[in-house]
């Protein structure tokens, strides 16, 4: 799942990237792209803890992504805008090192589990402005986690003897972050349809041509099913992946012309056709998807293998789930 982050951390050219970010107008933080003007604090300090405990939670809890500490914003329509870097963003220790080492040890002992502490990487990057001049920008680098959810610790924790501290669920949703209930953030992170959803995201950033490795077919007037065709032929595709969400995933199925004989019971042959809008959308529960890969080079398209068979029957696309569509 490493796919999917960082964006920045052992990428090429990642100071450019950065500076890119505030050029006019501005990039706007969104579901995988967190600004922080300084470095978390707080009066006490746990306030500060729990703040950097509940970004770095939820951004696990969702698709990942790249916290940047440092980046001066502005508000644009309700949402947080690049542009600049702070002159003081506090991201450096008394030594001179930086603080994604102290941000690690903070995190240890506010999350859980606390092994997906050891997944998250920080960087300190000097990042050239316009002005010549190398601000600092501290990245940290959060993979989605897949194995379940991810709980912060709210609150400073309590005392031995005291009563057990209190975790609370949040998620990354666009560039907001909302607080779920257990039952929530249990159903959105159930192991198998969370993997796959993982595994969907991260190959349709690098691709989003994808095939039906399981059966596709066009019912031709009720009667008779004819395979649906590849574009280009035996190395094509299906289709392009459109999104991919907590519980779903949508497709836009190429069209196709098909036609196919059909003899009815007095053994009179009849020609049958039928013609296939572009374009159309089709959108598949997690649930059903049983497999998703990438092909090796040259096409590279994004392999799909279904529970269910996709059949294109009258104007839309169904999901036959065995004697009835969905």
């Amino acid at each position: 799942m490493r796919g999917l982050v960082p964006a920045f951390l052992h990428r090429p050219a990642p100071e450019a990237r950065i500076t890119a970010l505030v050029r006019p107008p501005g990039k706007r933080e969104d579901q995988r792209l967190d600004f922080k003007t300084v470095f978390w604090r707080g009066t006490p300090e746990w306030v500060a803890k729990e703040e950097a405990g509940k970004d770095v939670a939820a951004m696990a809890n969702a698709d990942g992504g790249d916290i940047l500490v440092g980046i001066k914003t502005e508000k644009v329509e309700g949402a947080d805008v690049a542009v600049g870097f702070d002159d003081a963003p506090d991201v450096r220790t008394a030594d001179g090192g930086d603080r994604g080492v102290q941000l690690k040890d903070w995190i240890r002992g506010r999350i859980t589990p606390r092994e997906m502490v050891e997944t998250v990487e920080s960087g300190l990057l000097q990042v050239p402005d316009e002005s010549a001049q190398r601000p600092d920008v501290l990245v940290v680098s959060v993979p989605a986690w897949p194995h379940g959810p991810v709980a912060a610790l709210r609150g400073e924790r309590q005392d031995v003897g005291g009563k057990g501290p209190a975790y609370f669920f949040p998620v990354r949703c666009g560039e907001h972050t909302r607080c779920l209930t257990f039952e929530e953030i249990m159903r959105l992170t159930e192991g198998l349809r969370r993997s796959i959803r993982l595994r969907l995201l991260e190959l349709k950033n690098q691709q989003q041509g994808f095939y039906f490795a399981s059966r596709a077919s066009i019912c031709l007037q009720n009667v008779l099913d004819v395979p649906l065709p590849v574009n280009g032929g035996d190395q094509g595709f299906h289709g392009t992946i459109t999104s991919v969400d907590v519980d779903a995933i949508t497709l836009e199925v190429a069209g196709a012309r098909v036609s196919g004989r059909w003899q009815d019971g007095s053994g009179v042959s009849h020609l049958l056709e039928a013609t296939v809008p572009d374009g159309k959308r089709l959108v598949v529960p997690l649930e059903f998807v049983r497999a998703a890969w990438r092909d090796p080079e040259p096409a590279a398209w994004v392999g799909l293998a279904l529970d269910v068979d996709v059949v294109w029957r009258g104007n839309r696309w169904n999901l036959d789930l065995g004697g009835g569509a969905r």
